[in-house]
């Protein structure tokens, strides 16, 4: 079996795994509210103002040699639709309801 995952330690990712825990916490004492969290990959798109997406508008990119980095991206279009779904008719026990993941195929 695959032993279990430690919690992060720091930063971003401990900050986002407290806020989806009091969103479970908000969620479970508000069974009559609809609940949907996002977890978006990076925003890119002619639009998006980011530090990666300054980086990847270099002419040249500097890199790690022999370092391959998996990143995976969103168009913002494809962001929008997604908020779009996700706030109409929100039910529990829907589609529009829980936790996704939000990034392109692959």
């Amino acid at each position: 079996t695959t032993p279990p995952k430690s919690l992060p330690s720091g930063g971003f990712a401990k900050d986002a795994v407290e806020v989806e825990g009091y969103v479970r916490g908000f969620a479970r004492r508000r069974p009559d509210v609809a609940v949907c969290v996002l977890r978006f990959a990076n925003i890119l798109g002619p639009r998006p103002d980011s530090p990666l997406a300054d980086y990847l508008s270099l002419p040249v990119l500097p890199t790690v040699f022999g370092y391959d980095p998996r990143l995976q991206f969103v168009h913002e279009d494809d962001v929008i639709d997604v908020l779009g779904i996700a706030a109409s008719e929100p039910r529990r026990g829907t589609l529009n309801s829980g936790t996704f993941n939000i990034a392109g195929d692959g």
